[in-house]
């Protein structure tokens, strides 16, 4: 009995020492997953950022296969332009700076270590740790603002008039279509990988971010409408209604080293259907309404070997009416063109017939057959009202002759000549 009970107490106090032996073995182990960042081993291996012209930083370590750009700059953009009606434009660039160059920032004697050389530039993680550092009268911080100020500046010029500076913001994080999304910071102290769990050690990385907003006037040409228009916004919505479309084009540049994406979303009221290369459309889907097509280019000019060789292109695109419920529709019964005949024969020898034409719609192959063209690459008019007459009057000053010239008058004499067998003869007609 006692030998059955001594079997007892050392199996239990056995597995006691074995829960006590994985127990200490948890403990050894579950300080190696918490001890980055501090107070575990650091991971970098420079101390650039705490002794070169500053007191404390932490900077990544330089590694030129990081680097996303071939030169010393290397910076992307998103430009999005919402045309808030024909009139004017909400414009917001959102720029990421993941690389300088020394020149720009005054910084040539910077030496980053590591595989870098004097060309390279200088990335975001040491940027941000001499942001207040002054050296020729100005601190990097207000270096790097003018000229991110200055790319945003010439692509407005490269669309519209010039406009006063926005004011920068700095963001957080930025979203982009064609690429991976970012988040960025402006904290120099939570950007290494030795600040900040889940950082990787990457100076070009987290990037510093700015975001300008502009509200600017928009230039008649960039909807495919001649200058000196009148009300801009009804001519593209009563092109549209009368079943039209018109070709809208914005510039978009690429700097050597920047990777820059432009989008466009056409005013509420409109859609677009048709994009030329190397654009493409995608589709923004708005709760209890119709969905709206809008266009997108993307240039990455990231890998340029020249400084000078710029990426430009277009973005064109073709918008119609958004809700082709409320495009005009034409009932074919409805007379294009009634005549009003008022005869005057109280005088036997001289009867006078005034005719009244009235126009109420006319279609394109009408127009072509009248030699009137209305339209041109940049506008398609499928058809036109007499209201659409009215406002190509009013608001472009259009020249309506060829539409008083187009109407048949030598065929329409002959026919009341028949009619009346006597020989009669209308004059060139004018507006009332």
């Amino acid at each position: 009995m006692q030998d059955g009970f001594r079997l007892m107490v050392d199996d239990f106090l056995q597995l006691i020492m074995q829960r006590i032996a994985v127990l200490l073995v948890l403990l050894l182990i579950s300080p190696v997953y918490s001890a980055s960042p501090p107070p575990g081993e650091p991971d970098v291996e420079n101390d650039i950022c705490s002794t070169w012209n500053s007191q404390s930083g932490i900077c990544d370590d330089y590694q030129s296969a990081l680097d996303g750009s071939s030169i010393s700059e290397w910076i992307k953009s998103s430009i999005v332009l919402n045309v808030v009606d024909a009139d004017s434009v909400s414009l917001t660039i959102s720029t990421a700076v993941h690389e300088l160059s020394r020149s720009d920032l005054d910084l040539e004697d910077l030496d980053l270590e590591g595989d870098s050389s004097l060309e390279d530039g200088v990335p975001a993680d040491y940027i941000r740790n001499y942001l207040d550092f002054e050296r020729n009268g100005f601190t990097i911080e207000e270096r790097m603002v003018s000229l991110i100020q200055t790319n945003m500046r010439e692509y407005i010029e490269d669309n519209f008039d010039y406009t006063e500076e926005s004011l920068l913001n700095t963001i957080s994080s930025i979203d982009f279509s064609s690429t991976e999304n970012l988040q960025c910071t402006y904290d120099n102290s939570q950007d290494s990988i030795d600040e900040a769990n889940g950082r990787a050690n990457d100076p070009f990385n987290p990037p510093i971010c700015f975001r300008g907003v502009f509200i600017l006037t928009m230039d008649p040409s960039n909807l495919g409408i001649k200058d000196n228009t009148g009300d801009l916004d009804r001519i593209i919505r009563g092109l549209l209604i009368m079943g039209g479309d018109v070709e809208s084009s914005f510039n978009a540049k690429a700097l050597p080293g920047h990777y820059v994406e432009l989008t466009v979303f056409p005013p509420d009221y409109s859609t677009a259907f048709e994009i030329d290369s190397p654009g493409i459309l995608f589709t923004k889907n708005i709760q209890n309404q119709k969905s709206q097509k809008y266009g997108h280019l993307s240039l990455d000019n990231t890998q340029s070997e020249d400084l000078n060789s710029d990426i430009s292109e277009s973005l064109i695109m073709r918008i119609q009416n958004r809700d082709s419920s409320t495009a005009l529709l034409i009932d074919n019964q409805q007379p294009s063109l009634s005549i009003d005949v008022l005869i005057d024969a109280r005088d036997s020898s001289n009867t006078e017939i005034q005719m009244i034409l009235s126009l109420h719609h006319l279609d394109s192959d009408t127009l072509d057959n009248w030699l009137v063209d209305f339209d041109d690459d940049k506008m398609n008019l499928p058809i036109i009202t007499s209201d659409g007459i009215r406002m190509l009057d009013y608001e472009l000053e259009e020249d309506l002759s060829p539409l008083l010239q187009g109407i048949p008058i030598e065929g329409i004499s002959e026919g009341f000549s028949d009619l009346f067998g006597t020989e009669i003869n209308f004059f060139q007609p004018t507006f009332a």
